[in-house]
C-alpha cells in the first residue's frame, strides 16, 4: 500500500472543503425544492433534456426536448413522459409531487378544467403541451402555475 504524502492530503482536504462550500451555496442561488432538490426525478435522463416553459395571452405551453436532436431514444423518452403529463392534465390533475409550491394553484386549476383546451404535439426533438383558456381568471392561474413549475425545474428549464 502506498502512503499519501502531505501535499496530497492537503489537496484532498481543500477539495472537500470547497465541495462542502459549493453544496452549502446551492440555496443562495435558488436551486432548492422540487426537481432540483430531488435530483433525477423522472424516468428520463434529466441532464440530456431541457424543459421549456412559456406563457401566451391565452395560456401556457410546456415542452420537453432532447439536447441532441439525433438522440432518438431521448426524444422517445421525452414524448412518452409528455404524453403522461398530457393525460394527467386532461384528467384535471395539475399537481406535481416534486413541486409542492404549485399545489395550491394546481388545485384551483383542477376546478376550471372544463374552461381549458389542452393539446399535445410531437415536435422535432421532443413534445409540447399547450393549455389555453378564454377565461382571463384561468389564464392568470395558468401563468402563476407555469412560473412556479419553471422555477422548480432549476437549471433544467428555460
Amino acid at each position: 500500500m502506498q502512503r499519501i504524502d502531505r501535499t496530497t492530503w492537503i489537496q484532498l482536504i481543500i477539495s472537500l472543503v470547497v465541495a462542502g462550500v459549493l453544496v452549502a451555496m446551492i440555496p443562495i442561488f435558488g436551486i432548492v425544492g422540487g426537481h432540483a432538490e430531488h435530483g433525477v426525478a423522472h424516468d428520463f435522463a434529466v441532464t440530456d433534456t431541457q424543459h421549456v416553459f412559456g406563457s401566451s395571452a391565452d395560456g401556457v405551453m410546456i415542452g420537453l426536448m432532447a439536447h441532441d436532436a439525433q438522440q432518438q431514444a431521448r426524444i422517445d423518452e421525452a414524448r412518452r413522459y409528455m404524453r403522461g403529463e398530457y393525460d394527467r392534465y386532461v384528467g384535471g390533475e395539475f399537481g406535481d409531487e416534486y413541486s409542492p409550491a404549485s399545489d395550491q394553484v394546481a388545485t384551483q386549476l383542477a376546478g376550471y378544467r372544463d374552461e381549458m383546451t389542452i393539446t399535445y404535439q410531437d415536435v422535432a426533438s421532443g413534445a409540447m403541451i399547450q393549455v389555453t383558456s378564454r377565461d382571463p381568471d384561468v389564464v392568470a392561474l395558468l401563468h402563476q402555475w407555469i412560473e412556479m413549475r419553471q422555477a422548480d425545474h432549476g437549471d433544467h428549464a428555460q
